[in-house]
């Protein structure tokens, strides 16, 4: 799930998904029931939504199926000359469609129109960035501006870089040949390649061999280059964003660096921090409202320790509320951290109180991931 939320945020600049609860009845018992969490990834870019005062009016995920997808999970052949077809996946506050269109097969309702027992859309979109939803002058939308990729500055760079590196490959390639020009009066030719064996050539006085010169790039090819891969290692996260450290660096400069990596990754956490805040509060909301029985919940708490209890839909306090922090992990010097947190914790003054309180040592300092749970 990480993985793939990570991976949208940064190539696309959004986050969408659906979740929806189903209850196995087949497998629950008298005391016991069994949910089914179905949550699911979707691309953005094949993501069509209408957003209204309280959320989204409806949503819609367009891809792709082969011919035996959709035969198994529909139960729809496909004309026998087609071997996919698209799939449109439609949501609303109250039901859930699915529409296949092929070239040569168009089926309006694969899946009827079905309630998904919610009063809501399920689904999310979460974009990257602080850009709020806009109109133009005209009042046409900018929504085309929003969702802040990581490729976002660099996309159009790449068609230029390529280009000129191609010219530049061609040029280098073309030389490799080493082709010879003989100059005569007479029709003489060389046979063979004079600079993989050995041999004797023999021409006239008034003959001269000579290499071919070789084909150059045009000047303005360096330049271009040079010009492109500067505006791409701007506009490129730098390695630091990777886990890589260009050269030694003292605790200070490590921790000056880190910092100034906050507006880089601060959007793209907090689009993920939304993300996991929605799935959240819909895994609470939707258990709540469609389950009946308690149900066996494993996993694992904050000091990482294995967990098995039964939790029922009335165990859900409504004042419940979703905090998610998502911090990225960064080169750190951990020595002179320790150091600062022993020297905050010792007693000072007349009082002995310390310079700062365990909490705030184990948080702001030693930034350890669960300080309640020390």
């Amino acid at each position: 799930l990480r993985e793939q939320m990570s991976w949208h945020e940064h190539a696309r600049g959004w986050i969408t998904g659906r979740l929806i609860t189903h209850i196995d009845n087949k497998e629950s018992t008298e005391d016991e029931e069994f949910p089914n969490f179905d949550l699911v990834i979707f691309d953005p870019l094949h993501m069509t939504w209408e957003a209204g005062t309280d959320g989204l009016v409806w949503a819609c995920h367009h891809y792709k199926a082969p011919k035996a997808i959709i035969k198994k999970r529909w139960d729809i052949k496909l004309h026998k000359d087609e071997k996919e077809a698209d799939v449109y996946d439609f949501y609303d506050d109250t039901n859930n469609w699915v529409v296949i269109e092929g070239n040569l097969t168009v089926v309006d309702f694969a899946k009827k129109k079905k309630k998904h027992g919610l009063d809501r859309v399920p689904v999310f979109v979460v974009s990257v960035g602080s850009m709020p939803f806009i109109q133009r002058k005209d009042g046409g939308s900018t929504i085309e501006m929003r969702g802040d990729s990581i490729l976002a500055s660099s996309r159009g760079l790449f068609p230029v870089f390529n280009k000129s590196t191609s010219v530049m490959m061609d040029a280098a390639e073309r030389g490799v040949s080493g082709s010879m020009v003989l100059k005569t009066d007479e029709e003489k030719t060389i046979e063979g390649d004079p600079f993989k064996t050995f041999q004797i050539i023999q021409i006239g006085q008034e003959d001269e061999l000579k290499p071919l010169e070789r084909p150059k790039a045009p000047e303005e090819n360096g330049a271009i280059l040079s010009i492109v891969q500067s505006e791409l290692q701007q506009s490129s996260p730098p390695p630091i964003a990777y886990g890589i450290i260009p050269q030694a660096m003292s605790g200070a400069a490590l921790n000056i660096l880190s910092e100034n990596m906050r507006s880089i990754f601060a959007p793209r956490t907090s689009a993920l921090e939304q993300a996991y805040t929605w799935i959240c509060e819909e895994l609470l909301q939707q258990w709540e409202q469609k389950g009946a029985k308690g149900a066996t919940f494993r996993g694992y708490d904050s000091n990482d320790k294995f967990f098995q209890t039964t939790i029922k839909p009335t165990d859900i306090d409504p004042g419940w509320f979703v905090k998610v922090i998502c911090r990225p992990r960064m080169p750190r010097d951990q020595e002179s951290e320790i150091m600062m947190a022993m020297t905050a914790s010792q007693p000072r003054g007349v009082g002995g109180m310390p310079l700062l309180s365990d909490y705030t040592i184990w948080e702001e300092l030693l930034k350890l991931a669960d300080p309640h749970g020390e």
